[in-house]
């Protein structure tokens, strides 16, 4: 099969949505598979170049962070990709186009499958629906929703990573089908540490983006109770982005200053190390699709502590492999944080269940999920008659 994907973010620009794709994009290839991917140049980064059997071709956009798109910058992708992926098109057979992301991703892609006449598949992430960012994307996300509906209407599959992030698809865009296939793990590259260590005060990790959805602003007021009332740890955060400031200003004002690291935005290849070197994982966001850090706390073998937003949910079970609390609730974080750093134990026996429930997400599963469903809408637009082009052996 030969499948054309395009995404805004790839990496190692971008965030989880970026991960995903690449991941399944290697599933792809491993399986025998043709896949070339259309995302955003970033500085030091070739236009063109293959990684890991995928063909990645990268457009100006004049991006400055790799953490974070402008709306200009993402207006940019979208001009330059659409003349890349009109030529790729018309030049090469293709038998599916996956999007990422229908902002800003969908016209791009529309414009590939028009190209290619193939059908599009489009994986909403959760930026794509109303009230993921509501200080971000309120009024865009208002001006775009009548544009965005006609896109996903007109796309031949629409996938989310999760119940809950269809509960609110479905809420936004009443009438239209979506299909969860959650995100996936890499079962060997995340993975418990050989030896815990036992040394020195426990290990809090966040991987997250520094941005106010995340959450970190509530995590900081806890660990200051708790440093107060004379409870061992230190917190490492892993991660950058606009708010980085406030937080370190925050934790200063917490009295935390020599409690935190503040590790920056770590390559990926660096991330399995860093979540060995942790004791515990924590992600008290205000709303999520399907993180996938918290899957790579749980195959690395670590309880977590999480809060109780769809998506989330889904891969903590209180008291089985973490806890979820209430989202935005500094109080609700602090009993299961001291739980869990006084009790060793209690860590190892939850870190236990966390890596049996990564085993579910294992993206050789995932991709075959994929798989299953372009064969699906593939021999739905042949039964309806359109013009399409390629091989569709799997």
């Amino acid at each position: 099969m030969k499948i054309l994907m395009v995404n805004h973010e790839f990496p190692p620009v971008g965030g989880g949505g970026g991960n995903a794709n690449y991941y399944l994009a290697r599933e792809m290839v491993r399986g025998g598979h043709e896949v070339a991917v259309v995302t955003s140049d970033f500085a030091g980064l070739a236009r063109e170049e293959v990684v890991e059997g995928i063909e990645v071709r990268r457009v100006p956009t004049g991006r400055n962070r790799r953490d974070f798109a402008t709306f200009g910058e993402m207006a940019r992708y979208l001009l330059g990709a659409g003349r890349v992926l009109w030529r790729l098109g018309r030049e090469r057979e293709w038998d599916i186009v996956q999007v990422f992301f229908v902002v800003p991703s969908g016209p791009a892609g529309m414009v590939a499958g028009r190209a290619a006449r193939a059908p599009m598949v489009v994986r909403l992430g959760g930026g794509d629906l109303p009230g993921h960012e509501p200080r971000r994307f309120r009024r865009t996300g208002r001006a775009l929703k009548p544009l965005v509906r006609w896109m996903l209407a007109r796309a031949q599959a629409r996938v989310v990573n999760s119940a809950g992030l269809r509960a609110r698809a479905e809420e936004a865009y009443p009438g239209l089908n979506f299909e969860v296939i959650e995100n996936g793990i890499d079962l060997e590259e995340f993975r418990p540490a050989a030896d815990r260590r036992t040394e020195g005060p426990p290990v809090i990790l966040v991987s997250a983006r520094l941005i106010e959805r995340k959450g970190l602003q509530f995590l900081l007021p806890a660990l200051g109770a708790l440093q107060k009332a004379g409870v061992a740890f230190r917190l490492r955060v892993a991660g950058d982005g606009p708010l980085r400031p406030v937080l370190e200003a925050q934790a200063r004002a917490e009295g935390l200053e020599d409690r935190v690291e503040w590790l920056g935005l770590r390559p990926h290849q660096e991330l399995p190390e860093v979540y060995r070197s942790a004791d515990l994982f924590v992600l008290p966001s205000l709303s999520e699709g399907m993180s996938n850090a918290v899957l790579e706390a749980l195959a690395s073998g670590l309880p977590a502590i999480v809060t109780d937003v769809p998506g989330t949910e889904e891969l903590v079970r209180d008291g089985k492999n973490g806890f979820c609390v209430p989202p935005g609730e500094p109080g609700a974080l602090e009993r299961p944080l001291e739980r869990l750093l006084k009790d060793p134990e209690l860590r190892r026996r939850l870190g236990r269940a966390s890596r049996a429930e990564a085993e579910r997400f294992a993206w050789s599963r995932q991709g075959e999920r994929y798989l299953q469903l372009y064969e699906r809408v593939l021999a739905a637009a042949d039964g309806k008659g359109r013009a399409h082009k390629g091989n569709r052996t799997v």
